[in-house]
């Protein structure tokens, strides 16, 4: 009976033994299968922490750029901030520069004279024994139309060197030349000194100023304005020495006054418009047709009564050779713009033009200006 039951047995084994084989091998393709998927989910897990570590270094670059991008947004804003400060501080200064100088330099009709312009140019000397050298500049007496012309003027002498400009005219004329060409300055009655020499004393027609620390010299200025002599004259009319006769009085009052302003011992300087012709350049021998008369223009003559000396005609022997006109208005070519010297020695002088006003239009006046060298004794 027992032996009867062993096939029973042992196929019971065998099937049992196979059951168990297709379990094994079951168990093992799953277990193949979850290492397949685990490495899946590892490779996957692999890419998710590349890309969120590649995620995080762009919201870092990100992050750096926006604060490096505020960073110099700031930065710009302060320099931005920083400039426009400056430029408001620079703005303030020009503006308080202005009004310093036009409280230095007032409208014509506020001036009194004499009147200081100090823009603080430095000082300079004239050592001993050397020459002085000094230009007139004899403007428009009619007000200009505009600033271009004053403009011109200081171009035309920009690149000269002179420690002493006189200017005589209308004395808007003057004050724009002075604002323009920004050097110390003492504006007169007849108009204004430019000077970089240092000024001692004041007057309303003169100052006075060192050369150097033994040296004095007065400048003086004089502008006497008048067109009736030769609005006769140039109308032909017989009357023109009547009326020159009858406005001389007052005329060489002023001059007189002018000119003896300061010490007689003091070397002295008068510069001068005095629109009127000087007799050394009339007389018969004159080349000028209407020139050919012994005329004695009383203005020049006075002033040499008073030991002042035209310096042109001093330095220049011949009318007819070196005419030396400062104005000239058609067939009337004169000289009417002087440099009186007393106690001073003339070198040289000679006749120069002042920007446009030397090559006017047709039918305006022509002026010149006037350049001389001294030696002070």
């Amino acid at each position: 009976e027992a032996q009867a039951q062993w096939p029973g047995i042992l196929l019971e084994k065998e099937n049992k033994t196979s059951q168990l084989t297709e379990e094994l091998i079951a168990h093992q393709r799953q277990i193949a299968e979850l290492e397949q998927a685990r490495d899946i989910l590892k490779a996957q897990l692999a890419q998710a922490n590349a890309a969120l570590d590649e995620e995080m270094r762009i919201k870092a670059e990100a992050q750096q750029q926006r604060i490096a991008a505020e960073q110099q947004r700031l930065e710009a804003e302060r320099r931005q901030a920083s400039l426009e400060e400056e430029e408001r501080a620079l703005q303030a200064a020009r503006l308080a520069q202005e009004r310093e100088l036009a409280r230095q330099l007032p409208p014509v009709e506020l001036l009194t004279f004499p009147h200081r312009f100090d823009v603080g140019s430095p000082t300079t000397t004239i050592a001993h024994g050397s020459g002085l050298k000094t230009l007139l500049l004899p403007l428009s007496d009619l007000p200009w139309e505009s600033e271009r012309i004053a403009t011109t003027v200081v171009a035309s002498i920009s690149d000269l060197d002179y420690p002493v400009i006189f200017l005589t005219g209308a004395m808007d004329n003057v004050r724009e030349v002075v604002r323009q060409m920004q050097t110390n300055t003492i504006l007169l009655e007849g108009g204004a000194v430019i000077t970089t020499l240092a000024v001692t004393d004041v007057s309303p027609s003169s100052i006075l100023v060192n050369l150097n620390a033994e040296q004095v010299v007065r400048l003086s200025v004089a502008n006497l304005v008048d067109y009736s002599v030769f609005e006769a004259f140039s109308e032909d009319s017989d009357r023109w020495q009547e009326i020159q006769k009858s406005i001389t009085p007052e005329r060489k009052e002023r001059l007189m006054a002018i000119a003896n302003a300061g010490s007689i011992v003091e070397p002295t300087l008068l510069a001068s418009s005095l629109y009127e012709p000087s007799y050394q350049d009339w007389n018969t021998f004159s080349p000028i047709t209407y020139r050919q008369t012994d005329y004695l223009w009383p203005l020049a003559a006075a002033m040499e009564d008073e030991s002042f000396y035209d310096v042109y005609r001093m330095t220049h022997f011949s009318a007819a050779t070196d005419s030396g006109n400062t104005f000239v208005k058609g067939d009337l070519e004169e000289r009417i713009d002087y440099l009186f010297a007393r106690k001073l020695v003339p070198l040289t002088s000679t006749i120069l033009p002042i920007g446009g006003l030397s090559a006017p239009k047709e039918g305006d006046v022509s002026r010149w200006g006037i350049a001389a060298t001294f030696l002070v004794p």
